[in-house]
């Protein structure tokens, strides 16, 4: 399913209970006996939180991934502890557009970035906010973030130069195993950052970008 119909319908609830159905995503689904939930807008630095809170506590089952606000509303409707990652919409936007290489609109970026953090943002206060720049900077300050918010005790410790390296060998060698292209890598590399210095002044022109300002500035704003 083209990105912009399966993101609006994750939105609304439409596609969820077809995505936790189906095998390859179900292990991502919260639901009881799910320890944690780590859920954000596609291009916020989700592969990297998962994989790092799953190299300090390995075996932990956590909801991830499924990129909708769903997932965040069934955290909290079963008191899963949750963090929500978010980052600026036009470096997002950006991002994402390089990732699907033209397949969708800047509208239609922009809009699936307004619907997953307006429909989530009814939770902001009993989730974890999680800014790109920090967990790209120290993901440790998310999970102790966590812990504080929730009473849990999940393992951290702090992002070394090395143990960092080591994720980002990790998410390049699986995703291109699976067949990505250079853009689609979730890594950063010198291609992507020339394709999003190309979008950014485009996109910083959207009608959309200041709507989708005002709702970051609401999420990331009071966080504490």
């Amino acid at each position: 399913m083209r990105r912009p119909a399966r993101d609006w319908l994750a939105a609304h609830g439409l596609l969820f209970p077809l995505v936790a159905a189906n095998r390859r995503f179900l292990r991502r689904v919260v639901r009881r006996g799910t320890a944690v939930c780590i859920e954000g807008f596609p291009r916020s630095a989700n592969s990297y939180a998962f994989l790092a809170f799953r190299r300090w506590n390995p075996g932990v089952r956590v909801g991830h991934h499924l990129h909708s606000p769903v997932q965040v509303k069934r955290a909290v409707s079963l008191g899963v502890p949750c963090a929500v990652l978010i980052r600026p919409p036009l470096d997002v936007v950006a991002s994402v557009l390089v990732m699907d290489r033209g397949r969708i609109s800047d509208t239609a970026a922009y809009r699936s970035y307004l619907q997953f953090y307006t429909r989530a943002l009814p939770f902001r206060e009993r989730v974890v906010v999680a800014p790109f720049a920090e967990v790209t900077r120290d993901p440790a300050a998310m999970v102790e973030r966590i812990n504080a918010s929730f009473g849990t005790s999940f393992a951290a410790e702090p992002m070394t130069a090395a143990a960092s390296g080591e994720l980002m060998t990790r998410m390049e060698r699986t995703q291109t195993e699976r067949g990505r292209a250079v853009t689609s890598l979730t890594v950063p590399s010198d291609e992507k950052e020339r394709g999003k210095a190309e979008l950014r002044e485009r996109l910083a022109t959207h009608p959309l970008l200041p709507e989708a300002e005002r709702l970051y500035a609401e999420w990331v704003g009071g966080r504490s």
